[in-house]
């Protein structure tokens, strides 16, 4: 089985010592993982009403205005360096239309293209190559959004494919790969991939035994989405609690015979 670790909202606004703490096992062993970048973070992105989004820090939450990655030098370099990481884009700036909303849950095909265009060129300038698959904030898109992501990448993760967003020839394999286990499938040359749902760095005490669950049925591909931000609290000190037991997990499935560590590309034999 494939393992693929997913951390989420990478941007200009995080800071490269937390990063790689974050991701030391992965880092000193040398393990493939995904870094998901949004390519032009907004300070005034909105979890809710009048609640910033957690990966902004303090003093940039509330501020309109993009910030592109590639300002973010520390960062740039301690991805761009280490070529068993590989950079997806995490759609453009993380700011949906209103509060909490999927920022490419829309309808205006022009809006999509430039958001995914814009963000594309900026992911190459700053890490030297373009982002092969894409990770939409919230795991929602639109129909409209999935057909132009589908001509711009070898592929998607989300949490799930509902009805309507993927043709209507490809539910019964759909529904049969659900039924053995499976996460990946192919659109042609397109990859779409699930994940279970299980993330470390949220404080639920059902963590580990989702985790267990999904080792018992997924059969082809374990996507781990994570929000390495959350492993550090407002002063920066790590978040014990949340922190060791996502190493831990890391470190036994490492051991574990069966399992190999890759990374997006890597699931499309790019």
């Amino acid at each position: 089985m494939a393992v693929v670790v997913r951390d989420d909202d990478i941007s200009y606004f995080t800071d490269p010592g937390r990063f790689e703490r974050a991701h030391d096992f992965l880092i000193r062993n040398r393990i493939p993982f995904n870094a998901a970048v949004i390519p032009e973070a907004d300070g005034s992105a909105l979890h809710g009403p009048d609640e910033p989004e957690g990966f902004l820090p303090a003093g940039a939450a509330g501020r309109s205005g993009p910030r592109p990655v590639g300002e973010n030098a520390g960062l740039v370099n301690a991805i761009r360096g280490r070529g068993f990481i590989e950079v997806s884009q995490h759609g453009w700036s993380h700011a949906g239309a209103e509060a909490g909303a999927p920022e490419f849950l829309l309808a205006d095909r022009e809006a999509i293209g430039f958001r995914l265009d814009r963000g594309m060129a900026l992911i190459e300038a700053a890490f030297g190559g373009k982002p092969a698959f894409f990770v939409p904030p919230r795991d929602r898109v639109s129909g409209t959004a999935l057909r132009e992501i589908r001509k711009r990448y070898a592929g998607i993760c989300l949490s799930r494919f509902p009805h309507g967003l993927i043709p209507a020839r490809l539910w019964p394999r759909f529904l049969l790969n659900k039924r053995r286990g499976r996460m990946t499938m192919r659109w042609g040359r397109f990859l779409l991939l699930q994940h279970a749902g299980v993330d470390f760095s949220f404080p639920d005490g059902r963590t580990g035994a989702e985790a267990e669950a999904a080792l018992d049925s997924v059969t082809d591909a374990l996507v781990l989405p994570v929000h390495s931000w959350r492993f550090f609290d407002g002063q920066g000190r790590l978040v014990k609690s949340l922190f060791h037991p996502w190493e831990e997990f890391l470190k036994r499935l490492s051991g574990t015979k069966g399992v190999r560590f890759t990374t997006f590309s890597g699931l499309a034999g790019r």
